[in-house]
């Protein structure tokens, strides 16, 4: 990727590896005392819903982390699945500069037509099956 600034790219994605999560300081602060039915219900509400924001940011981690590594290895813009470079614009900083996927491959998993790739997501989100293996060497 001749135009891409990979040691921006690789700052950007340090910095995003230590920002704080706001998901994770909401579930830890203190909650208010219930004083009805409906306050428990919003509690439980909230909880679940940060829940779900706390395991988003950890996949969202497991991307990033993998997508340092494929910078310094040297694979870094080159789709998993076929092996085609990703266009800038998708790894650009504004866009998912932790992508595995070009959008032509990304569009096939995300309508489950590419076979025996799966969008690493929250397990509450995906069926459970194996990554091949030469993605899961990108992501663990």
């Amino acid at each position: 990727m001749p135009n891409l600034d990979l040691e921006l790219i690789k700052r950007f994605l340090l910095n995003m590896l230590n920002e704080k999560s706001y998901a994770s300081q909401e579930i830890l602060r203190e909650p208010t005392p219930p004083h009805d039915q409906g306050d428990v219900a919003a509690m439980v509400a909230e909880k679940e819903n940060a829940a779900h924001l706390i395991e988003m940011d950890r996949v969202k981690r497991i991307h990033v982390e993998a997508a340092l590594g494929r910078i310094q290895d040297g694979s870094y813009g080159t789709c998993v699945a076929c092996d085609e470079a990703i266009p800038e614009a998708r790894l650009s900083l504004n866009a998912v500069p932790w992508t595995l996927f070009c959008l032509g491959c990304q569009e096939k998993l995300d309508r489950s037509d590419l076979p025996g790739y799966e969008y690493l997501a929250p397990p509450s989100l995906v069926s459970k099956r194996v990554l091949p293996s030469r993605v899961a060497s990108f992501i663990f």
